[in-house]
């Protein structure tokens, strides 16, 4: 598979603010112990100590020795943090192991979606039988039921238990699009009957909480390094 503009965004376990933080190993003991050698070389010959070649061999070498153990420091650091990059990137994402309502089985979800689209539907389809004065919202809940209506016996017709993957995954974006309007369709039609809305609220508790095929949340599951 060819690198993607993500592929070759740069990540960095090390960064304090990280949610993985990754303490690389520190150079700048070495950098700065070679430094002071060399301060002191350099003192050493300007007040004329160091006089013979071996006097300055002998700070030479350990100048040159931190200054190496320096550079393997930051050379085994860098790859460690290559190889870490390498395996975040490898890693599932949060939501693939947290999973969905449709991870296991559509059933419950195409279920619980045709109970709550009825339940709307009945809701509407009283807003429209009482008097509105309004004649756009009218218009709007007419438009509504109809697609309520065709939803509900599109969801009532099907086989919960015999849906493939991509039959489920187009009921589920039906689904998706029917309910980004519903909520506003659910309080124009809650303004034309405030008392028959309050006891259809009361009467379609769960088939609102189980509109989606469960009534609590996919756990959230850390995405922890081995």
């Amino acid at each position: 598979m060819p690198p993607t503009p993500l592929d070759r965004t740069p990540i960095d376990p090390a960064h304090r603010r990280s949610g993985i933080p990754l303490i690389a190993e520190p150079v700048l003991p070495w950098l700065a112990g070679a430094f002071a050698l060399a301060v002191l070389q350099l003192g050493l010959t300007l007040t004329g100590r160091l006089v013979t070649v071996l006097d300055q061999a002998l700070l030479l070498i350990p100048i040159c020795a931190l200054l190496a153990a320096g550079g393997l420091v930051a050379s085994r650091s860098s790859r460690r943090l290559d190889a870490i990059n390498v395996k975040e990137r490898a890693r599932p994402a949060t939501d693939e192991l947290a999973g969905s309502d449709l991870s296991v089985t559509p059933a419950p979800y195409v279920t619980g979606m045709a109970r709550w689209t009825g339940a709307v539907l009945d809701l509407i389809q009283n807003a429209i039988a009482t008097e509105e004065p309004d004649e756009a919202g009218r218009a709007r809940l007419v438009t509504a039921a109809a697609d309520t209506g065709a939803l509900h016996a599109y969801l009532s017709a099907q086989d919960p238990e015999d849906l493939g993957i991509n039959d489920a995954a187009t009921i589920h974006a039906l689904c998706t699009l029917w309910e980004v309007d519903a909520a506003q369709v659910e309080q124009l039609a809650a303004r034309a009957d405030r008392d028959w809305y309050r006891r259809w609220c009361a009467r379609v508790v769960p088939d609102r909480a189980l509109r989606h095929g469960t009534t609590s949340r996919p756990a959230m599951v850390l995405p922890y390094r081995d």
